[in-house]
C-alpha cells in the first residue's frame, strides 16, 4: 500500500486491530484541564496600587498645608498683638505721679512689714487706708492694733470715729466711752462722744460730755458753742447763754455764738 492511500475500517481489521478497543482507550484518556485566565493582563500595571499611593501623596500634602497655614495664622496673631502692644505704649499717656496719701500707704505697709508687733505701726498704716477710702482696711488694721494692745487709746480713738462713720454707731459710742474713763482729761475724747450721743439724740449724755471736754481745754470755741446748743435744746436757756458768751471771750467775732445768742431772744 503506498503511503497515500487512505486506510478503511476493513483495512483496520485486516491489520488485526479492534476499533472498538481504539475507541475505549481514546476514552481513557483524560482531556488536557483548562487553563485559568491570569488576574491581570501580563505586562499591564496595578491601576487601583497607584492611586491609593497617589491618594496617600495627596493626604500628607494636605496635613503639610494645613500645619502650615495655622502656623502662619499664628505668626500672624503675635506680630499683630506685638504691633499693638507697642502701639498702645506709644499712644497711652504716662502714669501720673503717686499722691501723697498713696505714697504715704506704701511707705505705712513697709513699716507694718518690717515691725509686724508694733501696734503703732498697724495704727499708722490703718490711718493711711482710710485716708484712701479703705474703710475695711483700716478697720482690720486697727483692730490688729488692739490685739497687740487692748488699751492702746489711738487705736481705740480711731476705730471708734471709722465705725460710727460707717454706720456701726452703738459699737463707736461704746468704743469712746470706754476711753472717756480711761482718760477722762482727754478733752477731744470727750469732745467727740458729745457730738456722737448729740446726734443719736441722747442729749442729757451730750451736755455731760461737752461740760467735761471744756473742763480741760475751756478756750475751745466749737466745744462752748456745741455745749450751748444742747443746753438750749434741754430748755437751758441761761446756761446756754453763758456758754455763748464764754466762747465769745476767746473768739469775739465767733460767728455761732453769735447766731446762738440771737436764736435764744426768739424763746
Amino acid at each position: 500500500m503506498s503511503d497515500d492511500t487512505i486506510e478503511t475500517s476493513d483495512d483496520v481489521e485486516d491489520a488485526g486491530v479492534d476499533p472498538a478497543v481504539d475507541l475505549a482507550a481514546a476514552d481513557d484518556v483524560e482531556p488536557p484541564a483548562p487553563v485559568e485566565p491570569a488576574d491581570e493582563p501580563l505586562g499591564v500595571e496595578d491601576d487601583d496600587a497607584e492611586d491609593d499611593e497617589d491618594d496617600e501623596d495627596d493626604d500628607e500634602v494636605s496635613v503639610v498645608n494645613v500645619w502650615l497655614v495655622r502656623a502662619l495664622i499664628v505668626l500672624a496673631v503675635g506680630v499683630l498683638f506685638l504691633v499693638g502692644l507697642v502701639l498702645w505704649k506709644v499712644a497711652a499717656p504716662a502714669r501720673a505721679p503717686r499722691s501723697a496719701a498713696e505714697q504715704e500707704l506704701l511707705r505705712m505697709r513697709d513699716e507694718v512689714k518690717k515691725s509686724p508687733n508694733s501696734p503703732e505701726a498697724h495704727v499708722d498704716y490703718a490711718n493711711a487706708l482710710y485716708r484712701t477710702g479703705d474703710v475695711e482696711g483700716a478697720i482690720a488694721e486697727l483692730e490688729i492694733a488692739l490685739k497687740l494692745n487692748s488699751a492702746h487709746p489711738l487705736a481705740l480713738y480711731n476705730l471708734a470715729i471709722i465705725q460710727y462713720y460707717n454706720g456701726e454707731r452703738e459699737k463707736a459710742i461704746a468704743g469712746m466711752r470706754v476711753l472717756v474713763k480711761r482718760s477722762p482729761t482727754d478733752p477731744e475724747v470727750s469732745y467727740r462722744l458729745g457730738v456722737f450721743l448729740e446726734e443719736t439724740g441722747d442729749l442729757k449724755g451730750a451736755a455731760d460730755a461737752f461740760g467735761q471736754s471744756i473742763q480741760t481745754r475751756p478756750e475751745d470755741v466749737t466745744a462752748r458753742v456745741r455745749y450751748g446748743d444742747v443746753l438750749a435744746k434741754l430748755g437751758k436757756a441761761d446756761e446756754a447763754k453763758a456758754q455763748y458768751e464764754a466762747a465769745l471771750t476767746y473768739v469775739p467775732d465767733y460767728e455761732p455764738a453769735k447766731k446762738g445768742i440771737e436764736d435764744l431772744k426768739g424763746k
